[in-house]
């Protein structure tokens, strides 16, 4: 990820990153979002351990957390960088 933020930054072309990598870049504004047709693309994540193994208190609580209030974590920390279109996908 670095090296294709850096390559973007000395105008050496475009990239195309998870928004949460940028964050920084962004507030700086050092880099920008392109509000382009058929983005921001949306991917699922998933939570995966080993069933044969109980998680430890820390671990279930980040399991917790990740699955209860990561989608508005993630809304609260880079929501202001999304183009406003792309608040209306379905989901």
């Amino acid at each position: 990820n670095e090296t294709i933020k850096q390559a973007v930054m000395a105008g050496m072309g475009l990239g195309f990153l998870s928004l949460h990598t940028i964050g920084l870049e962004l507030d700086n504004r050092l880099l920008a979002v392109l509000d382009l047709e058929g983005s921001p693309v949306v991917r699922a994540w998933n939570v995966v351990h080993t069933l044969s193994k109980l998680l430890s208190p820390a671990a279930e609580a980040l399991r917790y957390y990740i699955l209860e209030r990561g989608e508005q974590f993630l809304a609260d920390q880079f929501g202001r960088h999304i183009p406003l279109h792309a608040l209306d996908l379905p989901r």
